[in-house]
């Protein structure tokens, strides 16, 4: 059906309040990460439901970041500050 094919899905609240310097796939293909800067902060996005999975700030702008398994549950991320943050789904 020529409509399902031209159609147009959006993701709510992909936004950052200044810029989004890093965005990755989950290697499962069903999560978006993004960081950004000015209240630096790493968001999760799950690409099935179209909306925000969480967010976490932190003290530092992330300059690098990598997905450590399958989905959003463990990433690592280089902070500008030469500090590497481990987060996890359970905090």
């Amino acid at each position: 059906d020529h409509e399902f094919r031209t159609r147009i899905e959006l993701i709510q609240d992909l936004e950052f309040p200044s810029t989004s310097s890093n965005i990755k796939f989950s290697p499962d293909g069903n999560f978006l990460m993004c960081a950004g800067c000015y209240q630096p902060q790493v968001r999760a996005y799950d690409l099935q439901q179209l909306g925000m999975k969480w967010e976490r700030h932190m003290d530092a702008e992330v300059v690098q970041f990598q997905v450590l398994s399958q989905d959003y549950s463990k990433l690592v991320m280089l902070q500008n500050d030469r500090n590497l943050e481990f987060h996890a789904k359970f905090g």
